[in-house]
């Protein structure tokens, strides 16, 4: 939702009311307006995240030839390297805003500050047309990352995921407590997960689930890559309230869970209960890695999300390299 507000006299509120369509902000994007004001909190560590990425993307670009005006608000404006850099960025799946109808900005590209991955790709192809090799990207912790798009009759589904990352999520699914328990899987982990899926949900939930936790563990197991040098085996405990869960992760390359939450409700938000063991099932096969989740508690809520902070826990160090080993952490010599 875009929302605005303004501040000024009263005769010039006067005047912009008498412009204004009657209408022009909805009942919802006004209850969301007032919910984010309230959330100040959440509101300065995106600025934060936001303010840290355009000024990489704005290094990123000097780094690459391109003259930058102005690094400013959520975007940098900066000349176009070629005349016909918008359509060959078109061709790419990359958008910028130009100003064909302002003679003052003739020439010049507005881009606003995306993922870290859709920054790096501008950055690279606006190299390419200067005739300028791509610039090492800035953060060098964007190597253990994994991609998946998926799409079938039932979902369709873009993932990202960065192992070495900050914590953020970008997650809309259409379930608001799965987006919950995937917020707090990124937190607690450390990683950075942008997860959006259009699902089928007028027949039920289960689709976009399962889909879901296939994305996701496709993603770390492209994540993770040939697995050299990491820790691969550790666990953690998590309690919230009256709940505790405990999780145990192994790298192993062969897909295998074991799931017991003591869960007693039919469903947890818009979620059928039953669907979470699954889940987490789907996920520990899809990225090829022993898990093992055990939860008891006295508020299904309060056990599902222990679970998955004590899952992102035990991730977090298993993920983690191992300064004392070199190659796999097998016996055998291969996972």
């Amino acid at each position: 939702a875009r929302v605005g507000y303004a501040l000024a006299q009263p005769p010039l509120t006067a005047a912009i009311d008498g412009l204004r369509p009657p209408g022009s902000l909805s009942s919802w994007s006004a209850a969301v307006g007032v919910i984010a004001a309230h959330e100040t909190g959440e509101m300065r560590e995106r600025v934060a995240r936001t303010v840290a990425e355009r000024d990489r993307l704005a290094q990123g670009l000097r780094d690459a030839g391109i003259e930058l005006a102005a690094v400013t608000g959520n975007f940098v404006l900066g000349r176009m390297p070629v005349p016909d850099a918008f359509e060959r960025l078109a061709e790419r799946r990359l958008v910028v805003r130009t100003f064909a109808h302002e003679p003052l900005l003739a020439g010049w590209f507005r881009a606003t500050v995306s993922t870290p991955d859709a920054d790096d790709r501008l950055i690279e192809a606006l190299a390419e047309l200067a005739g300028r090799p791509a610039p090492p990207p800035v953060d060098s912790g964007s190597a253990r990352r994994g991609e998946v798009h998926r799409a079938t009759r039932e979902t369709r589904i873009d993932c990202t995921l960065r192992l070495d990352g900050s914590g953020r999520a970008r997650v809309a699914t259409g379930l608001g407590f799965l987006d919950h328990m995937l917020t707090a899987l990124a937190f607690w982990w450390m990683a950075d997960l942008d997860l959006r899926c259009a699902g089928d949900l007028w027949i039920d939930e289960h689709h976009t689930m399962e889909d879901c936790a296939i994305a996701i563990g496709e993603a770390l197991d492209e994540a993770l890559g040939d697995r050299v040098g990491l820790v691969r085996f550790a666990d953690a405990r998590a309690p919230l309230d009256e709940s505790l869960a405990e999780a145990t992760i192994d790298l192993s390359g062969r897909g295998i869970a074991r799931i017991e939450l003591g869960l007693r409700d039919e469903r947890i938000g818009q979620v059928p209960a039953s669907l979470f063991p699954h889940f987490l099932d789907t996920l520990a096969r899809r990225g090829r890695i022993g898990l093992h989740v055990q939860a008891h508690g006295g508020d299904d809520h309060h056990q599902v999300e222990a679970a998955f902070k004590a899952i992102a826990l035990a991730l977090r160090a298993a993920c983690s390299p191992d300064p004392a080993r070199a190659g796999v952490s097998s016996t055998k010599g291969l996972l």
